[in-house]
């Protein structure tokens, strides 16, 4: 079983700075060629890097 989760509080110009972080991301799934799991692993880690830089 994974971790618990928990919810955050995240300012409104923290979110527009991880928004725009994840613009910069490719998750088009071409041609079924990337499937829909390693988009959403990729998107996890994505959030997850900007979480642990942000110290939470």
């Amino acid at each position: 079983m994974r971790g618990k989760m928990k919810a955050l509080i995240i300012k409104e110009k923290d979110i527009e700075v991880l928004r725009d972080r994840l613009k910069l991301e490719k998750f088009t799934q071409t041609g079924h060629q990337q499937p829909v799991e390693e988009i959403y692993r990729h998107f996890n880690y994505v959030v997850e890097s900007w979480l642990r830089e942000q110290g939470l």
